[in-house]
């Protein structure tokens, strides 16, 4: 960034070579061909006061020891030799001090000004020597090209009674103006977010951003105003005027690329044979930097988006695996605590009561039912943390979903009898999938296991298989009391619980569907639901053929 800003400064001032240098050249050391009239003003105003800008580097200012140093003081130093004067600077605050004191005719001249239509009501200038087009700095989050017609409803910097100033004041009227007092309070504020934009020169700007390093800030675009800096001279005084045009034009091309060479560093001798190439290529090489910079600006962008969306998305993940955490410990605490006082119970019964055979089997059947619930809570828990830990695996072989059906079925059917429930199997043949046959079952004894819990005693579970579009369907029916709309978004949420109660006092974890799709999800598959308050429910479970499972 900082080679950038220096190549943009150095263009800048090279290729306002050419113009500068142009003109008739007169002979080195000639005397400046003053009239009769001028010498004789010269010599009835021996005092000529100047007053520079404190602040306009690398163009002129005040340095810390109290001298007027720059572009601009090195052409008066050369203007003074030839007209063998020399003129008093007057040391203002600010440039606003200046324009106020020159106003009240408390100075005389200005080093280096733009001509604007406010300044020509009380100067005279001569013609430019330097010139530099005005620019729009803004943050670097600003990713587009602005104009100045772009700042509308903005909030604009500009250094008070600059050229570009008057000239956003007479031809933006719309625009938001802060006056601020030097460039560098401008460029700060537009760091800090105070203000959106800062118009300026553009060596100003550049010196003064790698002078603070505010690396946020970036050129946007140019004004269509260029600083045409020149000579200013009270306008009572035309002379004066006169006079220093004419010693303008006795500055050699050797003396301007002497300032050049002191402000930018450029040998004398390199810039004759190589001015044109290094153009040529200092244009290329700045249009490939900007390229460069804001292709890497933009992919710096991206990069740091897509780290904060991962940073973000992590930071949810953890707040959901916290959440599942402290859930998992009201489960275990409420869930099981109750149980296991039942289990405490019997056994202390069992232990302390003197009682027959038949009395000690039924507490023992009981203990083993609750016992039973106890053990199917913890599993529905483990397999609940493998899946949310990232460490769920699939174990695939190629396996008949009809045989695996039927096997379930088969095991499950003494717990539909129990509660005179049948079910019914209308199941076609299928080709062969890749399963994890574990998993299925589980997906197989859930669905099965809530249809006989919600269902009553002589009714029917239907269960059916078919292939259709490539995929292998099967579907688990009841004759339940079906599932309020307002409630099938949660089906498959963890620890949700439906309105409906079990029919035979059974328990639910709220568990059980949310693990039902997570393996379903598993096998690339779809499960769905259709729903009728009063007539029962039907799941559809959807697993593509000959594909690649999770």
């Amino acid at each position: 960034m900082k080679i950038m800003k220096q190549t943009l400064l150095f263009l800048t001032l090279l290729l306002c070579g050419p113009t500068l240098a142009s003109g008739i050249e007169p002979a080195q050391e000639m005397e400046v061909n003053l009239s009769e009239e001028e010498k004789k003003w010269l010599q009835a105003h021996p005092e000529i006061r100047l007053s520079p800008d404190p602040d306009f580097l690398p163009i002129e200012y005040i340095d810390e020891s109290g001298k007027h140093v720059g572009i601009a003081a090195d052409y008066i130093a050369l203007l003074q030799k030839k007209l063998k004067v020399e003129f008093k600077t007057l040391k203002f605050k600010s440039w606003t001090e200046v324009l106020e004191k020159t106003r009240n005719r408390e100075s005389d001249m200005w080093g280096a000004a733009t001509p604007t239509p406010q300044r020509r009501e009380y100067m005279l200038f001569t013609k430019p020597f330097l010139e530099l087009p005005a620019v729009i700095i803004v943050r670097k989050k600003v990713d587009r090209s602005l104009t100045l017609e772009d700042l509308k409803g903005m909030k604009v910097g500009v250094i008070a009674g600059y050229g570009i100033h008057d000239h956003i004041v007479n031809n933006y009227p719309d625009l938001q103006l802060d006056p601020v007092e030097n460039i560098s309070a401008g460029l700060n504020k537009v760091s800090f977010g105070m203000i959106d934009a800062m118009v300026a020169n553009i060596a100003l700007a550049s010196f003064y951003i790698e002078k603070g390093g505010l690396t946020n800030l970036r050129v946007a675009g140019e004004s269509g105003f260029i600083y045409r800096l020149a000579l200013a001279i009270r306008n009572d005084w035309p002379e004066l005027g006169s006079i220093l045009d004419k010693a303008l034009l006795q500055i050699t091309s050797k003396e301007r690329k002497s300032i050049y060479r002191k402000w930018v560093s450029l040998e004398q001798g390199v810039w004759a044979r190589i001015k044109n190439i290094v153009i040529s290529i200092g244009v290329v090489l700045f249009i490939t930097g900007v390229i460069t910079i804001l292709y890497w600006n933009r992919s710096l962008k991206s990069q740091v988006q897509k780290r904060t969306q991962e940073i973000n998305k992590k930071n949810v993940e953890l707040q959901e695996l916290n959440e599942l955490k402290n859930k998992f410990l009201g489960i275990a605490a409420h869930d099981l605590r109750n149980p296991l006082t039942s289990v405490m119970g019997f056994t202390d019964l069992i232990l302390e009561m003197d009682l027959d055979e038949q009395e000690k089997r039924k507490y023992i059947v009981t203990i083993n039912q609750v016992g039973g619930q106890m053990l199917n809570l913890i599993n529905d828990l483990l397999d609940v943390s493998v899946i949310e830990s990232g460490k769920f695996e699939m174990v695939l072989r190629p396996e008949n979903l009809k045989e695996v059906i039927e096997n379930r079925i088969q095991l499950i059917n003494l717990i539909a009898q129990a509660k005179q429930i049948q079910i019914k199997a209308e199941l076609d043949d299928v080709p062969a999938i890749e399963l994890d046959t574990e998993r299925i079952s589980q997906v197989l004894d859930n669905l099965l296991s809530n249809a006989i819990k919600f269902s009553k005693s002589g009714t029917t579970i239907l269960v059916s298989l078919n292939s259709s579009d490539n995929k292998i369907n099967f579907y688990v029916r009841d004759e339940g009391p079906g599932i309020p709309e307002q409630e099938l978004g949660k089906l498959f949420a963890p620890f949700e619980k439906l309105s409906n109660s079990p029919t035979g006092g059974e328990k639910s974890t709220g568990l059980g569907m949310a693990i039902v799709k997570k393996f379903i999800d598993g096998h690339k598959g779809q499960i769905s639901v259709q729903s009728k308050v009063g007539e029962g429910t039907e799941f559809k479970v959807s697993l593509p053929i000959n594909s690649t499972v999770l």
